[in-house]
């Protein structure tokens, strides 16, 4: 890597444990406890490099544990985050991307300030992005469209993606949380100047009212009574990654639905190496994309316009 450039650090964790036998194919075959114990004594470490036009730009940290492992175990999540936002200083970084079940923990610790890092999350780019399709599909349906569903309303990406929804020309939006004091605060920020009819729930037992419903959360189970309960011939977007379990079965229980799994930018420049089987050369996710063109910006003075810097960079949405 050439010394005068900065590496950017991409910090992110297996969806499963597909990923990591990929990397590890002597987990294959063993029982998932002893798999899971594998993960949980691994520490972060540099997994690849990548990059962009043929030269290395940054490297790949991995946390070797599941989503499930977040969200269960939180001290120990984020005393392996702190390993690996160590690694990447130690690596170079000024910027670091994170996503996934990364974003909240890193976070709440203060992990950049900690280090010294600037941190990408992508979370108000895969607002923006979502909400430009959401806003077409509105368009395409010529009116149809009357009720949005958010789940995981008060996540970062929910509560940015639900203040540009309620400025649709739509009759409902209805915001999904598990906290009330929170999911109402959203409302009320969302009712400000919006003509449209803001609805907030605690449970998602009013899903089925939904036309479009947007995935914003990570869900390891309670997906089964949301599979059944949607809206015949409507529209759901799990718009994050990892992909929640039950999204599976949407697509294999609900033809009815129209589907719509993940959200990529298309980058022609970018690769992976040794990831590549992972994570498929030719896209970015949007924490990695949100870092590479503000560090571009950052150099040239570039606009600060969002959309306009992803098509300066080459970078198209998928």
């Amino acid at each position: 890597m050439n010394s005068d450039i900065r590496p950017i650090i991409w910090i992110v964790h297996p969806r499963n444990f597909q990923d990591i036998e990929k990397e590890m194919p002597v987990l294959k075959g063993l029982p998932i406890f002893l798999k899971s114990l594998v993960l949980i004594c691994k520490s972060p470490y540099k997994a690849s490099v990548f990059n962009e036009n043929g030269h290395a730009r940054g490297f790949i940290v991995a946390v070797p544990l599941l989503p499930v492992f977040f969200q269960k175990h939180k001290l120990f999540s984020a005393f392996r985050l702190d390993q690996a936002f160590k690694l990447a200083k130690e690596l170079g970084a000024e910027k670091v991307s994170v996503g996934g079940m990364i974003t909240t923990i890193a976070e709440k610790a203060g992990l950049g300030k900690k280090y010294g890092v600037e941190v990408f999350d992508g979370t108000d780019l895969l607002a923006q992005i979502a909400a430009q399709k959401i806003s077409q599909l509105i368009k395409d349906q010529g009116g149809k469209i009357r009720s949005i569903g958010i789940i995981g309303a008060t996540t970062k990406t929910g509560s940015r993606l639900s203040k540009y929804l309620s400025a649709e020309r739509i009759q409902e939006l209805h915001l999904f949380a598990k906290t009330e004091a929170n999911v109402k605060s959203l409302a009320d920020e969302c009712r400000k100047n919006s003509a449209v009819k803001i609805i907030d729930h605690v449970d998602l037992s009013d899903i089925g009212k939904c036309d479009v419903s947007i995935l914003t959360a990570f869900i390891q189970s309670a997906g089964t009574d949301i599979v059944s309960d949607l809206k015949r011939d409507s529209f759901f977007l799990s718009i994050i990654e990892p992909v929640s379990p039950f999204v599976y079965d949407i697509e294999k229980r609900r033809p009815d639905v129209r589907l719509t799994k993940g959200i990529m930018i298309k980058a022609p420049s970018l690769s992976y190496a040794s990831l590549d089987s992972t994570i498929p050369s030719g896209n970015a996710f949007s924490c990695l994309a949100e870092a590479l063109v503000a560090d571009k910006a950052e150099k040239s003075q570039g606009s600060n316009n969002i959309e306009e810097a992803l098509r300066a960079n080459n970078f198209q949405i998928s």
